[in-house]
């Protein structure tokens, strides 16, 4: 019998933070519904997070740039507010921006 190996590749996907969010996300509200914050998100080279925050006269959607503030000492509790980070699907660790040519 042969065997098939398939091969994966790793992708990013998103991962969500549970209970805490990190600072300083840019507003973006123009941006209404939650697919179109994470396709913001997807297609900015320099995102590494959305927000969707569901708090009355928010900003619904928020993108965050900065990997420093995704950081656990960097985090905070934010009623309402969710935040899902971009990940590496093979090792679940948050993608390196740093390194041109990264997704």
């Amino acid at each position: 019998m042969k065997a098939i190996l398939k091969i994966v590749e790793c992708s990013p996907v998103f991962k969500k933070l549970h209970e805490k969010v990190s600072n300083n996300a840019t507003p973006y509200p123009f941006l209404t519904t939650e697919q179109l914050c994470r396709l913001r998100c997807l297609f900015d080279p320099d995102c590494v997070s959305y927000q969707i925050d569901r708090n009355p006269e928010a900003p619904f959607c928020l993108i965050q740039t900065n990997g420093d503030n995704l950081a656990e000492g960097e985090l905070n509790e934010c009623a309402l507010v969710t935040e899902y980070i971009l990940v590496d699907s093979c090792t679940d660790n948050p993608l390196d921006k740093s390194s041109p040519g990264k997704p």
